[in-house]
């Protein structure tokens, strides 16, 4: 037998092994994939059949949004008052982005990281078993450089470099996360987790949430399907969902007396909330497009963002805006 060919064959029987039992991606040493804000970027021209699942600011001047059109995702990047975008590899889609900062953020989608770092998005890689169906993940936060988390139908922890998967918090359905700090936080989904003391322990709350938003320890939010909502106060979750507010995916708390909960009625109406003097109204929505994601820089200014629409709030309105 031709012992190159040998080599070859034990070679690929050996990756496939790893791919097959490995639960640990290092983010250092995975793909080569590389998008670049300064070589690559491409003006954005409108939002017209953008699906945009994630919205961040970062200030007045800078942002980031994961978005969908056709068969292609990208990462939209908004800079002194312009939008452009980079248009990744994944075909499978890109849910959930969080930046540490101007020069650090990671993004996930379908078992899939993002890493972006000096100007780049980089391929972070998959974490979890080898599969085909390729569990989406839908909401990451990062703590610092160094550690982080992210949820959804598979769920990781990352640590020093290495994303690991959370088989506890894997295939229970979650959506978002939330950390106070590396010691506290929360998870949602169709069910809800408090991470404290170095575990996960599961909370009773029996309704699927969309988004969670704490402003401090004892004071918090969480948002969902059919009007679901639920307040922490005073140590425990209290019901104060609304029917008539809609099915409801992003909630963001610019201090515990002021936020806003975004969106829609099934897949034809827009839905917009805002929390002032201690309860939440409707506030109407200059678009009819439902929205997925909230973002407020202050009480004063913030955007949201959905189906083919961006919202900018300024002057104590919200208004569409085009690139």
């Amino acid at each position: 037998m031709n012992r190159r060919w040998l080599a070859t064959v034990v070679g690929l029987i050996l990756v496939l092994a790893a791919v097959s039992c490995g639960l640990v991606v290092n983010a250092d040493r995975a793909g080569s994939t590389q998008l670049c804000v300064k070589s690559e970027a491409q003006p954005v021209s409108s939002f017209s059949g953008y699906g945009i699942a994630s919205l961040q600011l970062l200030s007045a001047d800078e942002g980031w949004a994961m978005a969908s059109q056709g068969n292609g995702n990208y990462f939209l990047h908004y800079k002194d008052g312009q939008w452009s975008r980079l248009r990744t590899p994944v075909q499978l889609g890109l849910y959930r982005i969080h930046m540490l900062s101007a020069d650090e953020g990671w993004a996930v989608g379908r078992q899939h990281f993002f890493h972006y770092i000096n100007g780049c998005w980089k391929d972070g890689g998959r974490v979890g078993g080898f599969s085909l169906s390729y569990k989406p993940m839908y909401g990451v936060q990062l703590v610092s450089a160094t550690e982080g988390w992210a949820v959804g139908d598979i769920s990781a922890h990352y640590m020093n470099g290495t994303w690991t998967e959370v088989t506890s918090l894997s295939n229970v359905g979650l959506n978002d996360v939330f950390m106070l700090s590396a010691e506290e936080g929360w998870a949602v989904g169709s069910r809800m987790y408090h991470y404290q003391n170095g575990s996960w322990e599961q909370v009773n709350a029996n309704m699927q949430l969309r988004s969670v938003f704490m402003t401090s320890v004892g004071e918090g939010w969480a948002v969902g399907t059919g009007g679901s909502m639920l307040h922490y106060h005073d140590g425990s979750w209290q019901d104060v969902s609304n029917s008539g507010y809609g099915d409801l995916y992003s909630i963001y708390m610019s201090s515990a007396d002021e936020g806003w909960a975004v969106g829609g009625v099934y897949s034809s109406s827009s839905i917009m909330l805002h929390y002032s003097n201690g309860q939440w109204s409707k506030v109407s929505s200059p678009t009819t497009q439902n929205l997925a994601s909230v973002w407020m820089l202050s009480r004063d200014e913030g955007w949201a963002a959905g189906a083919g629409v961006v919202l900018h709030y300024t002057s104590g309105s919200w208004r569409v805006i085009e690139p």
